[in-house]
């Protein structure tokens, strides 16, 4: 079961500010450390303080935080909030329903998110950039190929073939 990016992204900002306190962070630091580009990060807070999630204080010394609702939120709770959006639900929607299967896998999904507190994410080590999620991922090099041509001969190149005009 997956949640669309932009949600998981959301939460990923709630994470953030919870990390920093009754701190301000401004939403460019916030778009750099998660990797997000900067229109995103502001259109998902500004969802995120419609929902009463965050709060936010306009002006140069401005900034976003958690909302005093939201630090016993739990993730299953953001998440149904954030399905309740059109433009952030539309990939959800699009999987076929059989006979209420979905339905049912998608609550128990959501019955799990409920169980996790936002304070406990933010207490979690954070993915940066770079990291891997196992190191079973990780990439391996490719050996390299070694040429059977030596540097100082001349590199041939095939002719095309010229079909022929009559059909054999």
């Amino acid at each position: 079961m997956r949640v669309p990016k932009q949600i998981s992204d959301a939460i990923r900002i709630l994470v953030q500010c919870q990390n920093s306190g009754d701190e301000l962070v401004k939403i460019a630091v916030v778009a750099e450390e998660l990797d997000l580009t900067k229109q995103m990060a502001l259109k998902l807070s500004n969802i995120l303080r419609q929902l009463e999630f965050l709060e936010s204080v306009r002006g140069p010394n401005g900034g976003i935080r958690l909302s005093e609702a939201a630090r016993d939120a739990t993730v299953g709770e953001v998440v149904r909030a954030l399905l309740g959006r059109p433009e952030l639900s539309q990939d959800a929607r699009e999987v076929v329903d059989f006979n209420g299967l979905y339905d049912e896998a998608f609550e128990a999904f959501l019955a799990v998110l409920d169980r996790q507190p936002l304070q406990d994410l933010a207490s979690r080590p954070a993915r940066t950039k770079g990291s891997k999620r196992t190191a079973s991922s990780e990439k391996k090099p490719r050996p390299v190929q070694k040429s059977t041509q030596s540097l100082s001969e001349p590199r041939r190149r095939a002719k095309p073939r010229r079909q022929s005009r009559h059909p054999a």
